[in-house]
């Protein structure tokens, strides 16, 4: 085995998974190049911001022998054109597709000519054997595939099995994610090192990925670090790339209670920058929120979706109790400590009159900010069949969420939904600037209905910059400030700079 050249792919954000992959491939040997671009002007909200071309004349700038594309539903469609430009441009060149949306669609997705080689499930172990294969055989890939992945010969013949890869038992035992590439290719992300301490998730919510993934019995639907590695990591990357701040891209951070006891103490006295993490209203608590908020977080999300405990029992999967929600706010507010609130709306069967009981309630607890989500359908959830038994969608729409063509996207709240769905979302994204008795009035004369004004600025644009201006710890929102800044005045962002290391030092007095 000889080493090979690979070059990721990924678009729009930093993609924690694609920094492990190169951490994998670096430590079996082989050379990794990674290229950015953009597939959505999430500022004039529309895909394909990019030319294709001039991506593709980036990765082959790094000479690659395989190209790597790692697919969530929503940028399935932007990779494979990239993968079809690249075969045109570079015939010889081998595709490996990976990533959740290729988990769940795996043998749709190798049937495309463009895709030369699937791999299903964590892609860490099975990458760096694949790659060690390579080479072995006159059409490139090894004699037999290793589990969980699955590749086309030169005469058309399919080797593997689809199967999943085996799950990786020990995460302390991975290579760090290696950033050096990915910061590189986009400097802003430097500012925010994100990090996973955990892999799993308790919940098997229908409309989410982790619902989709057959579960083996007896396995841990959670696995951790230990602490230990986690500082480890953080240090390293600090001395490495600096960082403003952290953020944890587990599931559910605040899941045991023992582990962050042994966590928290230490973040605090060796790695001590601002950080950001998630949490569900059953695994919080005033004493969670005061350890929290001592060892430096300054944000927190809340996956709440719905409030309706109807809708969560029967069509979510997920339990929910309202004093819970209530609760959690209350601890975390309690404190300081800024927190974001998770609500989905157009779920099927849900109703206006839930939707407005959610209003009244938000209204009265008064949670920092409400991220607000339209549904989307994803390749396999269960809550397809709930959707399709309530007319929610017709099966058209079932070939084009697997084939990654759904009209549904982040913005589509604001452009398609209902006239109801819309006002809601408006009333949810401007109800932290209003007063409380203005909120309950106009939810109870029905008046919020008939203030909606079209479009994304004004819905969701326009409150989020406000509110990421005067909130000292609103970390994320300055975080797209500065993306908008870098795009829309180029050269002249270095002027602005300073506004935003004023922020920073904002964030670190108030923590």
């Amino acid at each position: 085995m000889s080493s090979l050249r690979i070059t990721f792919v990924y678009n729009d954000f930093e993609h924690l998974g694609t920094a492990y992959l190169i951490a994998s491939a670096k430590r079996a040997g082989h050379a990794a190049a990674y290229v950015h671009y953009q597939q959505m002007d999430q500022f004039q909200f529309s895909n394909h911001a990019e030319n294709v071309d001039a991506i593709v004349e980036r990765i082959a700038r790094t000479r690659p022998q395989v190209v790597g594309f790692s697919c969530i539903t929503a940028n399935y469609q932007s990779q494979l054109a990239i993968a079809r430009a690249i075969k045109a441009r570079l015939p010889g060149v081998k595709t490996l597709f990976g990533g959740i949306h290729v988990t769940l669609t795996a043998e749709r997705v190798l049937r495309k000519p463009e895709v030369d080689c699937v791999v299903r499930g964590e892609g860490e172990e099975v990458l760096a054997l694949l790659l060690d294969g390579c080479g072995d055989t006159a059409d490139f890939w090894p004699a037999a595939a290793p589990a969980g992945a699955t590749f086309k010969r030169a005469d058309g013949g399919v080797v593997g099995a689809f199967d999943m890869a085996p799950k990786i038992r020990d995460l302390n035992a991975l290579p760090d994610p290696d950033k050096e590439e990915i910061y590189a290719a986009a400097p802003l992300f430097a500012q925010e090192y994100q990090i996973m301490a955990s892999r799993g998730c308790a919940y098997t919510c229908t409309y989410c990925y982790a619902g989709s993934i057959p579960i083996t019995p007896g396995e841990p639907r959670i696995l951790r670090r230990e602490p230990e590695d986690v500082i480890a990591e953080l240090e390293r990357a600090v001395r490495r790339y600096g960082a403003e701040a952290v953020t944890f891209h587990d599931d559910i951070f605040t899941a045991s209670r023992p582990w962050l006891e042994r966590f928290l103490p230490l973040y605090k006295a060796r790695v001590g920058l601002p950080f950001c993490c998630s949490t569900y209203p059953a695994s919080m608590d005033p004493p969670k929120a005061r350890a929290l908020k001592d060892a430096g977080c300054i944000y927190i999300a809340i996956g709440v979706q719905s409030l309706s405990e109807e809708i969560c029992r029967n069509v979510l999967n997920r339990p929910i109790d309202p004093d819970r929600v209530r609760d959690c706010i209350n601890a975390l507010n309690e404190v300081g400590l800024m927190n974001q609130v998770d609500h989905i709306l157009d779920i099927p069967g849900d109703t206006q009159a839930n939707s407005e009981k959610a209003l009244l309630f938000y209204n009265e607890t008064r949670p920092s900010r409400i991220q607000v989500f339209q549904l989307n359908y994803l390749p396999k959830a269960p809550i397809i069949q709930h959707a399709l038994a309530h007319d929610a969608i017709d099966p058209d729409e079932i070939e084009a969420v697997e084939e990654g063509t759904s009209r549904a996207n982040f913005y589509a709240l604001y452009q398609t939904a209902s006239r109801d769905t819309r006002a809601t979302a408006f009333l949810l994204n401007w109800m932290m600037l209003l007063p409380k008795p203005l909120v309950r009035y106009l939810v109870r004369s029905g008046l919020y209905k008939r203030i909606y004004l079209p479009g994304p600025y004004v819905n969701l644009i326009i409150p989020r910059v406000i509110l990421a201006l005067i909130s000292a710890n609103d970390l994320r929102g300055r975080h797209h400030l500065r993306r908008f800044a870098a795009r829309k005045l180029g050269g002249l962002f270095k002027w602005a700079q300073p506004l935003f290391a004023l922020a920073a030092r904002r964030n670190q007095k108030a923590t």
